[in-house]
């Protein structure tokens, strides 16, 4: 599922950033923790999802999601306890790109309505696949910019050279 593989994302990029800073025992204590978390969750959670009238199999997912964002959780916490790091910021960048997402998103899905993707012929399906593209980019990119997520992410240096910005934004 996409959870699976995006909290698996998130404690790998965690595990490289303690790799990278030479904390090998907190990248031990975190794997060991969620290793042991999802094992421990794994069957209990089949057959609950099992009586619950779920298919089994998503307990075992939930238990990979459970332990991988166990390890996500560890790292984070010893970032912040060791390393001072503020995540207020990144929270507040994390609501502006959420804004432009949710935005792109519900346009998409009208869009998806008024011109539904037809399988039956390749080219109009590449055709109608291009203008989701666009019209979904344009209103990502628009939002993004007014709230001006482009420029924290990337900074003004990068931001001015930009030139698309520039011309039409």
């Amino acid at each position: 599922s996409i959870f699976t593989a995006f909290t698996s994302c998130l404690s790998t990029s965690m595990i490289m950033i303690a790799q990278a800073l030479d904390e090998y025992k907190l990248v031990f204590v975190s794997l060991v923790s969620g290793i042991l978390l999802k094992i421990c969750l794994n069957v209990p959670l089949m057959l609950l999802f099992n009586k619950i009238g779920i298919y089994p199999y998503y307990g075992a997912i939930s238990a990979t999601i459970i332990g991988s964002l166990t390890v996500t959780i560890i790292n984070l916490v010893w970032l912040n306890k060791t390393r001072k790091v503020n995540y207020l910021q990144t929270l507040k960048q994390l609501g502006k790109v959420m804004i432009s997402l949710i935005a792109m998103l519900i346009v998409m899905f009208i869009l998806s309505y008024l011109i539904p993707l037809d399988v039956s012929n390749r080219v109009l399906s590449v055709a109608i696949i291009i203008i989701y593209t666009l019209v979904g980019s344009s209103i990502y990119l628009f939002i993004a910019h007014k709230t001006n997520v482009i420029k924290e992410t990337f900074g003004d240096n990068i931001y001015s050279k930009i030139p698309i910005i520039r011309k039409y934004l």
